[in-house]
């Protein structure tokens, strides 16, 4: 409360009745003075340990309140120290050091919840130093050749103040100096967002003649529009199944993709990403838990997809086999046969393993990635397991300072988690940061289309591909990499799509061998592909996580595409 007033020691010093009135409104005269007593006192307590000889901090009297300014020093008074020193600093490397304490001297706004007009104009002027103490900082990092730290220096500039230029121009230079190009056009399209949504412009000529600079340096192209792609590009083409590798020209950033990274660099406590299938949920955790690596969180990254029978058969099993991993992506000094007592219940070991050894005051934030974690919901320790995770939720909450506001869980699942979790209180899937991955817009597919070399040749082209495909990600990539690698003549292309011999071939007897194991959801998949309505919520919701329909309800589901109409319908009517 008091940063700042040793800045403004010439200020008089407030009349007791006027900061009682202040602070309790709505008391009575009586009752304000014997709490501004109490309060003095506790101030005097905090500021003048017992035994202090230097002389008074806090000065009161019958009428008034103030503090000695020569006897305090304030976060403020060092930050603004730092920033003229570094200011007149003409070696580089002592004015790096400057800045950095510069930037840790800054502690958040000041005097939040009070809008006296001097201290609005303190607490503008101190957030303008700030950013700009970043910028600074990302400037000389980059200057001398330290781009990881510049990177997140510039992040933070972001973060300080996400409609100003300067902070997203820096990470875009950064990241094409280190040939992150699509990471580069992903802030770009960041920055043109946040304009446009808030402040209703466009981004600055600078920052599109970088992007143009960026671009026309870029690695060239699979082939021009309009033109087979040469072979010298097929080797550079990636394969079209499994997750996007990071730094991939291939990646399409999609609106959600901001949001996930924004809530991991938030920390928020539990970050859920729902979509279907083959929808691109590995891609998008994969890229927040990187975006946390270079913001200095550790990270842990757990697939339940590729668990064995065995160390998924129990709850006992399942977390002994995570504590153990663990202990090895963190490389944490500790034994694990020391820290897990059979007397007690999974749980109790489980939870004493992350509070003692993984989230200790000291190191630092984790994000903890969860893929697949439907595979769960059949088990019947599920509801346990989810109910730990809710806890934790909710102790964070209660204890915002304790070991659990160091740890975020980034969960990404298909299937709708309350066919299997009826108590929505012991449920982590109704609380956090809940975003759905959606299909790419035409707009994506026409994008991705011109990574490929434009291999569909003109609005006709794509409108007919995307009227096949629809926007479901991985048949998108499978057909432009197709189209890519053997050249077919587009009519063949067609022609060929829903056949098993196609080019789609494998995928759909996949899907379909999958399907015909249900027969309630077979039946359902008939209903829908006649036109009707889906017959029960559950089946919409299967077959909706299963990646097969799409719809906002079971009232209007119909085949996510023409491919899974055409290929389904010979199969199943």
């Amino acid at each position: 409360m008091f940063a700042g007033l040793s800045r403004h020691s010439s200020r008089p010093n407030a009349l007791r009745e006027v900061l009682a009135e202040m602070l309790w409104p709505d008391e009575d005269m009586d009752a304000t003075r014997d709490r501004l007593r109490q309060a003095l006192a506790a101030i005097r307590r905090a500021l003048e340990p017992e035994g202090a000889v230097n002389g008074s901090v806090l000065k009161a009297d019958r009428s008034e309140v103030g503090l000695t300014a020569d006897r305090i020093e304030t976060d403020v008074d060092r930050f603004a120290f730092n920033v003229k020193a570094a200011a007149r600093a003409t070696d580089s490397l002592e004015r790096l050091t400057l800045l950095r304490e510069a930037a840790e001297n800054y502690r958040g706004e000041l005097m939040p919840g009070f809008y006296d007009s001097w201290v609005v104009a303190e607490r503008d002027q101190l957030a303008e130093s700030y950013y700009d103490c970043l910028c600074r900082t990302t400037v000389t990092l980059e200057e001398q050749g330290a781009v990881q730290e510049a990177l997140q220096c510039a992040r933070r500039a972001i973060g300080a103040d996400p409609l100003r230029e300067e902070g997203h121009i820096s990470l875009i230079r950064l990241y094409a100096a280190e040939d992150r190009i699509s990471d580069a056009v992903r802030q770009f399209r960041e920055l043109d967002r946040v304009l446009r949504e808030q402040l209703g412009v466009a981004p600055s000529e600078a920052a599109r003649e970088l992007m143009s600079r960026i671009s026309a340096n870029s690695p060239p192209r699979p082939a021009q529009a309009g033109h087979a792609p040469c072979k010298s590009h097929l080797s550079s083409l990636e394969p079209e199944g499994g997750a996007v590798p990071l730094g991939s020209p291939y990646y399409i950033t999609r609106s959600t993709d901001g949001d996930f990274q924004q809530a991991i660099l938030r920390s928020d406590s539990i970050v859920l990403v729902k979509g279907a299938r083959q929808i691109g949920k590995t891609s998008l955790l994969a890229r927040g838990l990187q975006e946390a690596r270079e913001h200095g969180a550790r990270v842990i990254l757990t697939d339940i997809q590729k668990l064995t029978d065995p160390q998924i058969d129990s709850a006992e099993a399942l977390f002994y086999y995570l504590a153990g991993s663990i202990t090895d992506q963190l490389q944490l000094d500790s034994s694990l046969a020391k820290v897990w007592d059979t007397t007690r219940g999974w749980n109790v070991n489980f939870e004493r393993f992350m509070r003692r050894e993984v989230l200790a005051p000291e190191g630092g934030p984790i994000v903890w990635g969860l893929d697949e974690v439907d595979r769960l919901f059949g088990y019947s320790y599920s509801k346990s397991v989810f109910g730990l995770f809710r806890a934790w939720h909710n102790e964070r909450s209660l204890d915002p300072g304790g070991p659990w506001s160091r740890l975020t869980l980034a969960i990404a699942y298909a299937t709708e988690a309350h066919l299997f979790i009826s108590d929505l209180n012991q449920s982590p899937f109704n609380v956090g940061t809940r975003l759905a991955l959606e299909d790419f817009t035409q707009g994506e597919v026409a994008e991705l289309n011109r990574r490929y070399g434009s291999v569909l040749n003109g609005e006709r082209e794509l409108k007919r591909f995307v009227d096949l495909v629809g926007g479901h990600p991985y048949l998108v990539r499978k057909g432009l990499h197709a189209i890519s690698d053997a050249g077919p003549d587009l009519e063949q292309f067609f022609a060929k799509t829903s056949r098993e011999d196609g080019w789609f071939g494998d995928h759909l007897l996949r899907m379909y061998r999958s399907l015909v194991q249900d027969d309630t959801l077979c039946d359902a998949m008939r209903e829908i592909l006649r036109g009707r309505r889906c017959p029960t919520q559950e089946s919409f919701y299967r077959l909706q996580s299963a990646g097969l329909i799409s719809g906002a309800s079971d009232m209007d589901a119909k085949p996510r595409c023409k491919l899974y109409r055409d290929f389904l319908g010979r199969r199943l009517l």
